[in-house]
């Protein structure tokens, strides 16, 4: 396993403290703990699509795949137990308290970080920004870095206020929409079949969906079929246009540009570096 550190001096009046960024890579599975200072908020960003669980004492908070982008944040005071599967590809954010209040102002006068606590948002934007940090060993320019903290930070934030806009997807709900994906990733799925699932209106599932996970309906299925392609791409001997549609994609086109998308980079090139990686749980 490879870590690399990021530090970046903010050095504003409003943000005395420094600004912690720490990337986690790894070829296989693994077992992480991340804790929170009593002052200070986690950002755990996925930077490359994965199956994790993250847990916080007997409660779990997030199960599922932590695609590109996704983002979940932790309250201060938090111990949180991370288990990912496979290759993996993480960013951790420590905010200070006090930056994460003057970010939420400059977005919405009613916005509070103590909403904040457990909240997960996706976006492929946030992946995008992710991976512009450098690496240790580059050229540093720390103007650079903040720059790209700064935007990365405000456009998670302006995704958690969306999301507060409606209520989130009940438990029950939201599993009797994933238990028809995961038997029904062959078919066609359309936000009319996944609504009627969780018995409400396209309207308002679609907005409770994503209040729920941070992410869409759509989004959700596509990394649920991404998810299931990994598992041919590794296992079997299937030419990539098969793999394709036995996971629901009507033309290896498409599915390649998603897989690519989603992942950083082509099924071809995926099964190559993994098909020796054995994907057991952690």
């Amino acid at each position: 396993m490879r870590q690399r550190a990021i530090a970046v001096s903010i050095g504003r009046p409003e943000t005395e403290a420094s600004r912690l960024a720490r990337r986690t890579t790894s070829p296989r599975s693994a077992r992480y703990v991340l804790e929170t200072g009593d002052k200070d908020y986690l950002f755990t960003l996925g930077l490359r699509a994965a199956r994790a669980e993250l847990r916080c004492g007997p409660a779990c908070i997030f199960e599922g795949i932590f695609g590109v982008g996704t983002a979940h944040i932790t309250g201060p005071s938090r111990r949180i137990a991370v288990a990912v599967q496979g290759p993996h590809d993480l960013l951790q954010l420590r905010i200070p308290q006090v930056l994460l209040q003057a970010r939420l102002a400059s977005i919405s006068a009613k916005a509070a970080y103590r909403d904040l606590d457990g909240r997960t948002v996706q976006d492929p934007l946030v992946g995008q920004l992710g991976r512009l940090l450098p690496d240790p060993g580059a050229e540093r320019d720390s103007a650079y870095e903040e720059a790209v903290i700064y935007t990365l930070l405000t456009q998670i934030l302006r995704l958690t206020q969306d999301c507060q806009q409606a209520s989130a997807l009940p438990k029950w709900r939201l599993r009797r929409v994933q238990t028809l994906v995961e038997q029904n990733l062959v078919r066609p799925l359309t936000l009319r079949d996944m609504a009627a699932a969780a018995g409400l209106s396209r309207m308002h599932f679609a907005a409770q969906f994503k209040a729920a996970t941070g992410c869409s309906p759509h989004h959700y299925l596509l990394c649920q079929r991404v998810e299931a392609a990994k598992m041919l791409l590794s296992g079997t001997d299937l030419p990539l246009v098969e793999i394709a549609l036995d996971v629901g994609f009507s033309a290896q086109a498409h599915f390649t540009t998603v897989f690519k998308r989603l992942v950083g980079e082509t099924p071809a090139r995926w099964r190559r570096s993994h098909r020796d990686i054995s994907l057991a749980p952690v």
